[in-house]
């Protein structure tokens, strides 16, 4: 970018310092850009001592939107980027309602294009969308991941309402 950068920041280029959080346990590392997320949590499991083999990797700002990385993604082809924080869970509900989440974000997607086209969204439609997200079950997660999933759809219901007051 077109910021100044200093003799130790240009040594890093191609590095990332990452904040990493497993089952609420924070882990900073710093990885070559080029590291595919299996890579990371071969690294992780060798040098922390978790259990993270069979774990999904999920980033952003905190979560990022719920997007998951693939095994064989390179970080920073998955747009992962310094400073960034990921997430591991070893827990299938996390990824489920992550999955719903993305789900009805799709859905609430084309309502907004109806909306912008012109076209009447019904109050009703957006309120079924609000139900799903408050259907979502989080009371088997652990903290942290509960956090997570609960702004995702704190953020998500508030976009429907602001859909809803258009």
């Amino acid at each position: 970018s077109g910021r100044p950068q200093n003799r130790a920041s240009m040594a890093n280029i191609g590095v990332l310092s990452l904040m990493v959080v497993v089952d609420g346990e924070r882990i900073e590392v710093s990885v070559h850009a080029g590291t595919s997320a299996l890579e990371l949590k071969s690294y992780l499991a060798a040098h922390s001592g978790l259990k993270v083999d069979n774990a999904e990797l999920l980033y952003g700002s905190f979560v990022h939107r719920g997007k998951k990385l693939d095994d064989g993604s390179s970080l920073s082809g998955a747009g992962v980027r310094n400073r960034d924080k990921l997430m591991i869970s070893h827990l299938p509900g996390v990824k489920d309602s992550l999955v719903a989440i993305d789900a009805i974000r799709s859905e609430t997607d084309a309502y907004a294009a109806r909306l912008r086209d012109g076209n009447i969204v019904h109050h009703e439609e957006l309120t079924r969308q609000m139900l799903k997200l408050d259907s979502i079950d989080i009371s088997d997660l652990h903290e942290g991941p509960r956090e997570v999933v609960r702004q995702l759809r704190k953020a998500e219901l508030a976009r429907i309402e602001a859909m809803e007051q258009a």
